[in-house]
């Protein structure tokens, strides 16, 4: 029987790419350690170590299936920058308040609008008929790409951010945005 304790990183991380649920195992218990180093470094007020721990453990699953063996570099060297890198940008999300509680948001797919509690009734449907105007707006004069990296934009995610999970570049971003803002002024005016 193999005993994974003696495998070099390398060795593990080909074999966890193979859905070895020891190798992976055993790579995490000797990262584990790094991962709640750079925690406790990078930890403030407005994160958890646990939660920055869990962080860098998601960074090391992406250092597995991103490392290429035999480059010349180590697994140990490049697992520990996505380690520390996923925890800061974990700290700078949290920190820039970009982070909007899911309770907080409210779908463009859905019908339902917030009421203010504090408003008159009359003020309450001007507003749910102008939110419903402003829904049509968007569904029927955006495109599925625009409507997409329209949201993504609202969701708070960077042109860089929306680039990488649209297949596009930031100009890109940049421009359909644009476009989207030309759109929707010359329909709300």
């Amino acid at each position: 029987m193999l005993d994974y304790s003696f495998l070099e990183d390398e060795k593990l991380v080909l074999l966890s790419r193979e859905n070895d649920a020891t190798a992976f195992s055993v790579l995490s218990e000797r990262y584990f350690p790094k991962a709640e180093y750079h925690a406790n470094r990078l930890c403030s007020p407005s994160s958890e170590k646990d939660d920055l721990t869990q962080e860098g453990m998601l960074g090391l699953i992406s250092a597995v299936y991103a490392f290429k063996v035999g480059t010349g570099a180590s697994f140990a060297t490049f697992a520990n920058h996505c380690m520390r890198n996923r925890i800061i940008s974990a700290v700078r999300m949290a920190s820039s308040g970009k982070h909007i509680p899911q309770e907080l948001t409210v779908s463009l797919d859905s019908e339902n609008v917030l009421v203010d509690e504090n408003a008159s009734p009359e003020d309450n449907l001007i507003s749910q008929a102008e939110s419903d105007r402003i829904y049509r707006l968007i569904k029927t004069t955006l495109t599925e790409k625009e409507k997409s990296i329209f949201l993504h934009f609202l969701a708070g995610m960077s042109y860089e951010e929306i680039a990488d999970k649209e297949g596009c570049t930031a100009k890109s971003v940049d421009s359909t945005l644009q476009r989207v803002r030309k759109k929707l002024r010359e329909k709300l005016s």
